[in-house]
């Protein structure tokens, strides 16, 4: 683990550590760290990202909640984050050398805060086709129906709108990086999920989610965001997504914002909802994206786990809350 032996180099004392996994059906953290500082040692619940963004931060702050020895581990965390980080009690240590480590031990405290440390270089990786705007789509697919993870590679392009060969890499990048692995010659088993899921709500949010905006907006004036339920969906083309389909899968939360995914008109949403273009003097109520998918199962909200993607990528603590009660009650049997 490079951010360990570089932290163990920098700090120029006896710094080791051991991993040690957790049962299958935990998934809440990556593995638990032994970590020895010193004549100080502690158990640490650890996450491990490639990347993190402030997205990221409401379920960083959910896992922080869960465990109070909660570490972060990355490749960086850039200044910025880090301060939100340290504000909201998360641990962390990067490969470039940055760190806050603040605990007490029955040995003796530890605190260890390095900051400012920039990468040597941000290399540049490889295209990943399962993460491009068309593979989120087929991932999307396969995470939706894993049942259904030995469909023809056809089947799947038919049912998700894209190419053949789409699909092809996408099934290639998933056996790469052994989300798919041969239950037999011919057959396939669907593994990680929710490792694949955290890896596809951060690439949806920041590379398919901004391409599908049609607008932001507000209400009319007289029209309460907080009757939404009274609103009547103007037909199957159009349902809700984020916050209202959370209140509608758990009553667990009462809306501040609302989210709309369609393939109607905007013109036609927004004389159906009385809707305004947001302008930057106005915080927008209301947000409307195109739906990326082809069918539609009859109810007014999307699949749930959309829903959580939309939750987790806010930011909001109450927001990953209400997400994770979602994923108990919806999606842990899709997806553990």
């Amino acid at each position: 683990m490079e951010a360990l032996e570089g932290l163990s180099l920098r700090l120029n004392q006896a710094l080791t550590w051991d991993f040690f996994s957790y049962e299958p059906q935990d998934t809440t953290f990556d593995f638990k760290l032994q970590l020895h500082v010193g004549r100080a040692s502690i158990e640490l619940d650890t996450e491990v990202k490639t990347t993190v963004r402030e997205t990221n931060l409401s379920k960083l702050i959910w896992q922080r909640q869960r465990s109070p020895n909660f570490l972060l581990i990355a490749n960086y965390v850039s200044s910025t984050l880090a301060e939100q980080l340290r504000v909201n009690g998360i641990n962390y240590m990067d490969k470039a050398g940055n760190a806050y480590l603040n605990f007490n031990t029955e040995e003796a405290p530890i605190l260890i805060w390095i900051d400012g440390q920039r990468p040597e270089r941000l290399s540049v990786e490889r295209a990943d086709h399962a993460f491009t705007k068309a593979g989120l789509r087929v991932t999307y697919w396969y995470l939706t129906q894993p049942q259904r993870v030995n469909e023809p590679i056809r089947t799947i392009a038919q049912e998700v709108g894209v190419g053949l060969e789409t699909v092809h890499r996408v099934r290639q990048s998933l056996q790469q990086q052994q989300f798919l692995i041969w239950k037999t010659a011919t057959s396939w088993l669907f593994v990680k999920r929710a490792k694949l899921l955290d890896k596809w709500i951060d690439a949806y949010t920041h590379r398919l989610k901004p391409s599908l905006l049609i607008g932001h907006y507000t209400l009319v004036k007289g029209r309460d965001l907080h009757d939404w339920r009274d609103w009547p969906l103007p037909g199957p083309e159009t349902s809700w997504g984020g916050e209202p389909a959370a209140d509608l899968l758990t009553d667990y939360i009462r809306p501040a914002h609302l989210t709309l995914y369609t393939r109607q008109a905007k013109i036609e949403i927004m004389r159906h909802f009385r809707l305004l273009p947001a302008g930057s003097e106005k915080e927008p109520t209301v947000s409307v994206y195109q739906k990326f998918w082809l069918t539609d199962d009859g109810n007014p909200y999307v699949h749930p786990l959309l829903v959580y993607a939309d939750l987790m990528s806010t930011g909001s603590a109450r927001n990953a809350e209400v997400a994770q009660i979602l994923y108990e009650k919806q999606l842990s049997g899709l997806i553990d």
